[in-house]
């Protein structure tokens, strides 16, 4: 992602290894965490590997293993379709990937029927404001510098996390909006009852976007609790 350099053999407990690096760098004896979507089993291995670092852990709707039947179950078509070729057919994987960076190309009127026809309501409304179109398109200009490390991070989450959520015993909040289409409410409601001290929020009439963006106030408290 970004400028970042590729670890070819890089899991989601060595990259806890980063983030101790990054927290030494800027002097932070204890610091809290934040997952949003894909960043959920990075803040999990956070919560198991450095719990002595950690003041609080937030995850906002937020991935798991997405290949596993409540994941698949509940997904859209288009969502369906891409983590099954991530899972079962990763060639095709970058080219999947280039087609998305044509999103850059698009006029912003075709973005906006695309994403209206797509996300849930609370989510486009969210999507509408801000200018979010610019920052999606720089977005995607910083993510695929490098497809095939993208694709190596896509697949990630579709193998085995490589630890046990009944191993980690540090506390950890969930926030989720029923209506995701992204990540299905099922996916945290698996998740949560196997985390020990984990507890879960939702919203009804939110997306995958409107959680993060219209409920961050009470996120913000349970970061600094």
């Amino acid at each position: 992602m970004g400028r970042s350099d590729v670890h070819k053999n890089r899991t989601f407990l060595t990259w806890t290894q980063d983030t101790l690096a990054l927290a030494d760098h800027l002097k932070l004896d204890k610091f809290a965490i934040l997952g949003y979507s894909g960043g959920a089993p990075y803040t999990l291995a956070c919560a198991l590997k450095m719990p002595e670092r950690l003041t609080s852990a937030v995850i906002v709707s937020g991935a798991g293993q997405m290949n596993q039947p409540e994941v698949k179950n509940n997904l859209d078509l288009k969502h369906r379709i891409f983590w099954n070729v991530a899972d079962k057919f990763p060639v095709l994987l970058p080219l999947m990937l280039n087609r998305m960076r044509k999103y850059r190309e698009m006029p912003d009127e075709d973005i906006m029927v695309r994403v209206e026809k797509n996300m849930p309501k609370a989510d486009f409304e969210i999507f509408k404001q801000n200018d979010r179109i610019t920052l999606s398109k720089k977005g995607i200009d910083e993510t695929f510098r490098d497809v095939k490390g993208v694709a190596m991070d896509v697949r990630l989450p579709i193998r085995p996390l490589g630890f046990n959520l009944g191993d980690i015993g540090f506390p950890i909040t969930f926030f989720h909006g029923k209506q995701d289409n992204t990540v299905p409410i099922e996916v945290v409601e698996w998740m949560v009852p196997r985390i020990p001290k984990a507890k879960l929020v939702t919203y009804p009439y939110d997306g995958h976007m409107s959680v993060l963006c219209g409920h961050f106030d009470k996120i913000a408290k349970a970061l600094n609790h």
